[in-house]
């Protein structure tokens, strides 16, 4: 079960990161 729930996290933290680092970077630019 581990092996599943590290790349979960993973996945997770990078569409997350991105999303809030595309509204810093780019705010109202979409």
């Amino acid at each position: 079960m581990t092996d599943l729930v590290i790349p979960i996290i993973f996945m997770l933290c990078v569409v997350l990161g991105e999303a809030l680092w595309l509204q810093k970077a780019q705010p109202g630019q979409r």
